[in-house]
């Protein structure tokens, strides 16, 4: 495995108390959305587990697994990983294998895009997904874990603080804005969870994340920075770069979900993400300096006011788990940047 999925994870599955993982020795996992961003992090973290000997079977459900196994010889070559071609629609009659233990669902764009051309469609894939698994959950008697977001929370501003679970009906996605399509399906697959009588379910929201894979050319600000970055350009930061974010490594995100699969009690609900809050601002300044890129530029002068948006959570029911930040956002993003120096590395010899 490539040391830079290889390292990080190890440093993760270290800080991560050996006794929330040691249920999943021997399990059975259906994972969807296998071949995102989370999904591509959480595939090496259970082969890493496996390489310590957890003995862990995997199921993986997408849409187009080809591209992503061609570009990951190394998950490819895996017999431990079987691999499912299915749409959202089709999850309820997925051919799971006899004893799964777990569904791990995952299967969601987070491409702002879509939910701007076609938010109807992309929230139905969400609320269809979720829908399946939870039949599938129901037919198999498996454990089901849904993967939610933040976005749950709605908008809030840094007088908010960070979002804590329990505090998830005080400002919520307005249902009649579009733009928030992503956020109020969240809420519905959340919902139908609840409601759907499982008798044995949890629920993570996570939050905003850096790492190698993290893609690069879409609304993520971290993404974007690292690109210009990479690329020796000048950090374009769109507003005033005031709104607050934090980042989690991908690792780390990686094991706090296995980790909260596998410690199941019924109805939990953990933020996932770290609580460490930056401006974007700073953001764009770490990412230069630890590439010796040109300063970060502020294109609009427009200022987000005295209590700029903020978008970060309290994280303290993952700490009463023992599950701690095992990686540092300079390590983090360094890490990206190495990534993607090592991508565009390749892209040109390929080329030439």
């Amino acid at each position: 495995m490539n040391v830079l999925f290889q390292l990080p994870l190890n440093t993760a599955i270290q800080a991560c108390p050996a006794a929330l993982l040691e249920p999943l020795r021997s399990s059975r996992i259906l994972v969807t959305g296998a071949t995102g961003f989370f999904g591509h992090w959480v595939l090496r973290a259970l082969l890493q587990l496996n390489y310590q000997g957890f003995g862990i079977s995997v199921q993986c459900t997408s849409r187009q697994p080809a591209s992503f196994l061609a570009a990951n010889a190394d998950v490819a070559a895996s017999p431990d990983i079987h691999w499912l071609t299915g749409e959202a629609s089709q999850f309820a009659s997925t051919n799971a294998q006899s004893g799964t233990t777990h569904i791990l669902h995952m299967a969601a764009s987070a491409d702002a895009r879509l939910y701007q051309n076609d938010p109807a469609a992309a929230a139905r894939t969400i609320i269809d997904g979720t829908w399946g698994c939870i039949e599938l959950a129901r037919r198999t008697g498996a454990h089901l874990h849904l993967v939610s977001s933040g976005a749950v929370y709605g908008s809030r501003l840094r007088s908010h603080g960070p979002a804590r679970e329990d505090q998830i009906e005080q400002r919520a996605p307005d249902p009649l804005n579009t733009g928030h399509a992503y956020g109020n399906a969240k809420r519905m697959a959340e919902s139908l969870v609840a409601c759907a009588g499982l008798p044995d379910y949890s629920i993570s929201r996570p939050f905003a994340f850096v790492g190698p894979m993290l893609p690069l050319d879409l609304h993520f600000a971290a993404g974007n920075f690292v690109a210009d970055a990479s690329a020796n350009r000048p950090i374009v930061i769109q507003g005033d770069g005031q709104p607050l974010r934090s980042y989690m490594h991908p690792a780390d995100l990686a094991v706090w979900l296995l980790a909260c699969m596998a410690d199941r009690p019924r109805g939990r609900v953990l933020n996932v993400g770290s609580d460490q809050a930056v401006s974007i601002a700073e953001l764009a300044q770490l990412t230069s300096s630890l590439a010796s890129s040109p300063a970060p530029v502020v294109l609009s002068r427009q200022t987000s006011g005295d209590d700029p948006p903020a978008y970060w959570p309290s994280i303290d029911r993952a700490r009463d788990l023992g599950l701690e930040l095992s990686i540092s956002l300079s390590d983090s993003i360094a890490q990206t940047l190495a990534w993607a120096r090592q991508r565009s590395a390749t892209s040109t010899a390929k080329v030439s």
